[in-house]
């Protein structure tokens, strides 16, 4: 199974090294980059992880090429917080990732979608062998079975309802909490929206992009701040 997978994660690294290295990618890998359809790649990035699946007849030849790439874009060094893995080692890592048993939140399902996002944009930007093919299919099929089977791990709650329940334990009064969110994901806008409609928190937000998030914050009576 000629496959690999070069990452970062939450477990290898802090923030601020892990947007160097999501940005890194974006740059490199983005959808006419010859690097990318070359490698096969398909990339994955969430809020806390950010991984370069690939496939190659020399997998060692490809990972060490896929590093040259980057060292390229990334200045300082960074090289001992990734990880790789290859073969059914990388499958094994994929679908422990896309079961959420990677997660900051063990099981959560949000990373189930991300991994079919990350997935379709790939095969709509360039052709992918077989065996990423298999490896993706069969780990999206492997996550939807553990979340059936592993009710006592995810429950019925949402994400954003694990983070509210999360918040009333560890806050006095929710009501009067003064909470701060950083960045204008997804993932974030789901759990606004939930204590918007179930407390009456004081929420700001922080973006590097205010302009596209003023209509939120406005919806949400939100204050807005500058990254």
């Amino acid at each position: 199974m000629r496959v690999g997978v070069l990452g970062i994660s939450y477990k290898s690294s802090e923030l601020f090294l892990r947007e160097q290295f999501t940005r890194a990618c974006q740059r490199c890998f983005h959808d006419e980059s010859a690097i990318a359809k070359q490698c096969e790649i398909v990339l994955l990035t969430t809020c806390h992880r950010t991984e370069i699946y690939f496939s190659a007849e020399d997998l060692a030849e490809a990972h060490s090429h896929l590093l040259t790439v980057l060292r390229l874009e990334i200045e300082i060094p960074f090289e001992h917080n990734l990880y790789s893995y290859f073969s059914a080692e990388c499958f094994m890592h994929l679908a422990l990732v896309t079961s959420g048993l990677d997660s900051v939140i063990l099981a959560e399902s949000e990373i189930q979608r991300q991994v079919k996002e990350a997935y379709g944009k790939a095969c709509l930007e360039r052709e992918l062998p077989h065996a990423i093919h298999f490896m993706f299919q069969k780990s999206l099929k492997i996550g939807k079975w553990a979340r059936s089977v592993l009710p006592k791990l995810t429950g019925q709650e949402s994400l954003e309802l694990l983070v509210f329940h999360l918040s009333k334990i560890l806050i006095d009064d929710i009501d009067k909490a003064r909470l701060f969110f950083v960045g204008n994901s997804e993932i974030n806008r789901k759990i606004i929206d939930h204590f918007y409609r179930n407390a009456q928190c004081d929420m700001t937000l922080c973006t590097r992009s205010p302009h596209s998030a003023k209509e939120i914050a406005d919806h949400y009576k939100m204050d807005l701040k500058d990254w």
